[in-house]
């Protein structure tokens, strides 16, 4: 955790110390991931939101998050794949577009649920 220092500002003729938050340092060819993203609007409707600024962890905290959702949604799916029945794709290319579907919004949700939204 980087030191936090501040800056003296006049607000309405009064004098305050305000923090000098940045983001931490990221490679700006690094794109965010769909899960990183996610993670990161939900961060902004809370409190964590500032404390990852603050400490200079929120791109590493993203990045740790979008690595985590990206196997745990290749995990599930292997998972629900192994136990539940599919349909044949060559025979019946509609029942297999529509399960696989079905099963990618039910593992996008497990996801959201257990490591986006907490």
């Amino acid at each position: 955790m980087k030191e936090l220092t501040y800056r003296r500002e006049v607000m309405n003729g009064t004098r305050v110390f305000l923090p000098n938050l940045t983001l931490d340092e990221r490679n700006e060819q690094q794109q965010l991931g769909r899960w990183a993203l996610e993670r990161q609007k939900f961060l902004a409707l809370t409190n964590l939101y500032g404390l990852y600024l603050i400490r200079g962890t929120l791109y590493k905290h993203l990045e740790e998050v979008q690595m985590q959702a990206e196997e745990m949604e290749q995990n599930l799916k292997d998972s629900l794949m192994k136990q539940e029945q599919i349909p044949d794709r060559q025979r019946q290319p509609l029942e297999w577009a529509k399960y696989m579907a079905n099963l990618q919004s039910r593992v996008d949700e497990m996801v959201r649920s257990e490591l986006i939204l907490v």
